[in-house]
């Protein structure tokens, strides 16, 4: 769109940029699906969590459709060529989670959105674990301050007990001595540009 064209020119593209949208969306819908079954089914409460999550896209049903999306392009073309980009497309649709039926984002304290969070991602790695024979690599970055010991320690020994790799970070030295000892995990550390492993920082 920065190349300033003709209105005609975009109409060709249109009806093709709409099946397209549209289809990421439905498979979108689904994924929404099979994760609220796990958030549904999955036990939230060690992390504070005893109200019922769930999980949705922010885009209203009726504009999914093929003709729906083809409207709204079209509506949208004039203002799209003035600024030089498309503001509808598939990844523009923001996601919206509900505790108890309130939007968390709106009604929802730091903390309980913080452990929705997470939550939300546990509920991706069980619908990973069930769908894929394949052991993922986990990536979670220090949570030491957002976690008090009894949440962390169900998060860590929930991880243990499910078939993953898990590649922790933290500066917190007192809490990666803890992990360390208490779930015999390797320890890699990063000074000065320099891997090295062990337990004890070196002078």
């Amino acid at each position: 769109l920065k190349r300033k064209r003709d209105e005609s020119f975009f109409y060709i593209f249109d009806e093709l940029f709409s099946a397209v949208i549209a289809e990421i969306l439905a498979l979108k819908r689904v994924l929404i699906e099979k994760v609220n079954i796990h958030l549904h089914e999955m036990n939230f409460a060690p992390l504070g969590i005893r109200e019922k999550l769930f999980f949705t896209l922010l885009g209203r049903t009726e504009e999914q459709s093929v003709e729906k999306i083809g409207e709204r392009l079209k509506g949208n073309l004039k203002l799209d060529l003035n600024l030089g980009y498309t503001q509808f497309h598939a990844q523009s649709e923001d996601y919206l989670f509900f505790l108890n039926g309130l939007d968390l984002k709106l009604f929802g304290s730091l903390g309980q959105q913080k452990m929705a969070y997470i939550g939300l991602n546990l509920a991706f790695l069980e619908l990973y674990l069930a769908e894929r024979n394949i052991s993922p690599l986990v990536l979670i970055d220090d949570f030491s301050g957002e976690l008090d010991r009894y949440k962390w320690n169900y998060l860590m020994d929930y991880l243990q007990m499910r078939p993953v790799q898990l590649i922790m970070t933290t500066a917190n030295e007192a809490f990666c001595h803890q992990l360390a000892q208490q779930y015999e995990m390797k320890v890699l550390r990063v000074k000065e540009g320099e891997f090295y492993s062990g337990l004890e920082e070196r002078q």
